[in-house]
């Protein structure tokens, strides 16, 4: 078959058509440069500019690391040109303050990488912005030469041009995909020329392929009709059991989520029951095809056994702290299969329930299965069959008996608890969307601001030593004379606010908030980025000279927190004490002997910050055993650990008895916090260091239906001691709201450095009366870890609002759920109607969320 000209002619325009889309379509430019710089100076940056202005929302940092080196101190810079739109502008921060370094080649792709000269570059692009002493042209390379902190320099300039095509490009495509093209017609071609030499014609084979579709059609009607008809055989061992078990943990569920007996939570009780059977029924038609595959069908039946085994399993978690074995699973297996078992230590299970759940697992696997081929060999002896066309009716009647539950839900049911019941109950359908807020106001939630990410040098004006204690779990409630007593003394000297919360329920929250000095929305995506910097406070404390020494009792590997809070490269601390195997109570006693050592070696003329995490009162709350019980009775031993149910049954039964355990161990890290001190006083530091003691976050016992911490946010989640010792400044409560972003912002402010805060903090001084302290606002750490759920909290009052769950960092809305008062009792202003509660929100809540620092209202009430 000789080639035509029509097929070289079409093959030419469609040469012609696909390289001017290709050459012209839109894209992302990218850039590469290599770069010689020493190593110790600050990240490089790139900024670009698309428009009037350089823009800092846009801009991408590369510190020094071994992912971007490339030789001896060479680093290679790759990536997008970080702007929206049509960028014309890119401008190079290559170090913090004064230092040197050589370009050595630069590039940049639209439609294919372009290798830049460099003489081109300084004669065409290059300019000086900011702090440069000189720009030089030289054999190494482009040497840019800053003398002064914070310099940059334009390194390209009218980006856009690099998208010009020239002919040469324009003849290499047309040339490449016309032979593309050419080939492809000429296959099509053959491939037709095939298919026609065949003795079939067109119509036959559109004859036959419409007989095949008639035939199949016909056989999946007839097959469908033959399956209904049919009788399964039924495994009522298996299926009696399976609901058996699945109807308990509906009841764990539903008097879980009602608490006492009403027509709402019956009507939820028979909707799950139903959903149960439902689901059962289809399982006996699946299990029945596979009958005469005697493996396969004992292992479907056990599979079906296992599933109403972990049903129940997920209940008696969810009635513990409001997590569900998925949610628990994806912590064990964060980070990877190969984090499972550090992950499972954060647990603080019981040497006796990591050896027993396995064991129950492993029993459970087993003894199914034995049940299950048990089961089958008996049932076929005495077997009960039903037709499939009756169980599919029942199905599609419980299908419909769901439809109209869930429409007239709202007029049995609480439409809070309605949701409640629709959120956490597994395996749930949602035909009908239970309402959960009263109304919603627009926002815009605003990005992640640019952070502080340089080496430079600034001068603190008070160099004072700081010590700053992270108290696990820690309530405001329970610090008092009596358990704590020497956090009181501390409080003598310290100022404190009238209410003080934590950013988050949850310890990654907490740690993000103090030392990040970030509001945790964020916090997946900080956690997510690449070549993460860790606390902008703690760079900035660093740069003033200070020596940051982090005294840590916990491994601070839980969710990546070390990498979080201190950077990819951990660069930021001088010292941080080594991951033990030792008991909680011994790693606090150990570090507090390390922090004693360490004030009694002190340097007077060199600062230190000193983070220092404590991890006793941690769950299951430990002391020594030679440690004073003050608190008694209590449930268990000092050391050993009591198991969550354990916990649980005695929070509702007796909770005099985990409560008073709860209390030795915040008395035992009370006293050493008290050793800390008393060395500060020994040595002559106490009067002019900065002291700051401040929970991580709250403790529930089933004050509100969970343990523990995490779910939701009460008082008990929420509160917590935040003390400030700072000299010259007068002791005592003032009016108003802390939370745990405030705590950096007060330390820069006590050292002079109160200037750089909102490069490095959503927080604000609370050394500064005339600052933002009229309300501060948490987030539930919850099954997710970008948070939806807050709380706003003021002197007054609570207000409970939503972000978007699906996607809260790209929120339009939020949604306000209810009001609450400060001892969370439910508030209902007026005569609750949806106008009284817009106008007491308009009154008393509206001017907070116009100042909220992580989203803007675009909308007034």
């Amino acid at each position: 078959m000789k080639p035509s000209y029509s097929t070289t002619f079409i093959a030419l325009i469609l040469g012609f058509v696909c390289s001017y889309y290709y050459l012209h379509q839109e894209r992302p430019i990218k850039y590469e440069f290599i770069v010689e710089h020493q190593e110790g100076q600050g990240p490089a940056q790139f900024f670009c500019r698309s428009g009037a202005v350089y823009s800092g929302q846009y801009h991408v940092v590369f510190p020094y690391s071994k992912e971007t080196s490339v030789g001896h101190n060479l680093y290679k810079y790759y990536g997008k040109i970080p702007c929206a739109g049509k960028p014309d502008k890119l401008r190079f921060d290559f170090t913090a303050g004064p230092g040197k370094v050589i370009v050595k080649s630069v590039k940049i792709r639209t439609f294919r990488w372009i290798d830049i000269d460099l003489e081109t570059i300084n004669t065409e692009h290059l300019q000086a912005l900011n702090a440069i002493k000189s720009l030089t042209l030289s054999e190494q390379g482009l040497e840019l030469e800053a003398s002064a902190n914070d310099p940059h320099v334009q390194i390209l300039n009218n980006i856009q041009s690099f998208r010009e095509v020239d002919m040469a490009s324009y003849g290499l495509a047309i040339f490449f995909f016309s032979l593309i093209s050419y080939i492809l017609l000429r296959l099509l071609i053959s491939v037709w020329v095939l298919f026609a030499n065949t003795a079939m014609s067109i119509e036959s084979i559109r004859y036959r392929l419409g007989e095949y579709a008639d035939n199949f059609v016909k056989a999946l009607g007839k097959n469908s009709i033959t399956v209904v008809k049919r009788s399964s055989e039924f495994n009522y061992i298996i299926i009696f059991s399976s609901f058996l078990i699945a109807s308990a943990a509906n009841v764990l569920f539903i008097k879980h989520i009602y608490q006492s007996y009403s027509h709402g939570a019956l009507s939820a009780f028979f909707a799950a029951e139903f959903r149960v059977i439902a689901l059962l029924l289809l399982s006996v038609i699946v299990c029945s095809l596979t009958k005469h595959y005697k493996r396969l069908h004992t292992l479907l039946l056990t599979l079906v056994l296992l599933s109403s085994i972990a049903y129940l399993a997920d209940a008696l978690l969810y009635r513990i702290n409001g997590m569900h074995i998925s949610h628990g699973i994806g912590m064990l297996l964060d980070g990877g299969v190969g984090n499972f078992f550090r992950n499972l230590k954060f647990t603080k299970l019981t040497s006796i329930e990591l050896i027993i759940y396995p064991l129950l697992l492993l029993a459970a696997i087993i003894g199914t299965y034995l049940i299950s081929l048990l089961s089958v060999n008996y049932t076929r002896s005495k077997p009960i069959n039903i037709k499939n066309g009756m169980m599919l009716i029942a199905c599609l009647a419980i299908l419909a008996g769901l439809l109209v539950e869930q429409k007239y839900s709202d007029q049995i049911k609480s439409s809070k608890l309605f949701s409640v019941e629709q959120q956490e109950l597994p395996l749930y359908p949602k035909f009908h969307e239970a309402k959960s807020y009263l109304f919603s106001l627009e926002i815009k939630v605003k990005n992640d601001q640019s952070r502080w990410t340089t080496t430079e040098k600034v001068e603190a004006a008070k160099k004072r030593d700081i010590y700053l204690f992270i108290l696990e779990s820690v309530r405001h409630d329970v610090t008092n004379q009596t358990v704590t007593p020497n956090l009181e003394k501390l409080r003598q000297d310290a100022i404190e606010y009238s209410s003080s919360i934590s950013d988050g329920n949850a310890t990654h929250y907490g740690w993000y908030s103090i030392v990040n000095s970030q509001f945790p929305l964020h916090w997946e995506s900080y956690r997510n980025t690449r070549n993460v910097l860790g606390s902008g406070a703690l760079q900035l404390f660093k740069n003033a000279g200070y020596t940051i020494n982090v005294h840590s009792a916990k491994d601070l590997n839980y969710l990546d927190s070390k990498r979080i809070m201190f950077g990819e490269q951990e660069k930021v601390y001088d010292y941080l004490t080594p991951v033990s195997s030792l008991s909680a109570p011994e790693r606090d006693i150990r570090v507090t002997e390390d922090l004693k050592s360490a004030i009694a070696q002190k340097q007077a003329d060199q600062p230190t910050l000193n983070i220092i995490f404590y991890d006793s009162t941690h769950y299951p709350y430990t002391w020594p055993e030679n440690f004073p019980d003050k608190f008694q009775p209590y449930a268990g031993k000092p050391v050993s650990a009591i198991s969550l149910n354990t916990a649980r049954d005695f929070s509702i039964n007796n909770r005099k008895m985990i409560v008073n355990r709860y209390k030795n161990s915040i008395h035992f890290t009370d006293h050493l916090l008290g050793q800390v001190i008393s060395a500060l006083k020994a040595h002559g530091q106490y009067k002019d260091s900065i002291v700051v003691a401040v929970g991580d976050h709250g403790q529930q016992f089933m004050e509100h239906n969970f343990l523990m911490h995490g779910k939701s946010l009460f008082a008990e989640d929420l509160s917590i001691p935040l003390i400030l010792k700072v000299p010259q400044q007068d002791p005592g409560k003032r009016p108003g709201v802390a939370s745990q972003i405030d705590i950096m912002p007060t330390l820069l402010d006590a050292v002079g450095l109160n200037k750089y805060t909102p490069f490095v903090s959503d927080g604000t001084s609370l050394l500064d009366p005339t600052l933002r302290h009229g309300f501060a606002i948490s987030a539930a750490a919850g099954i997710q870890n970008t948070p939806f759920n807050m709380i706003l909290e003021t002197p007054e009052g609570k207000l409970l609002f939503d972000l978007e769950k699906r996607s809260p960092l790209n929120s339009r809305k939020i949604f306000i759920k209810g009001l609450y008062t400060k001892d969370d009792k439910e508030f209902v202003p007026g005569n609750g109607n949806l106008e009284d509660y817009r106008s007491y929100i308009s009154k008393h809540y509206l001017e907070h969320l116009g100042q909220a620092h992580f989203f803007q209202l675009t909308q007034t009430i």
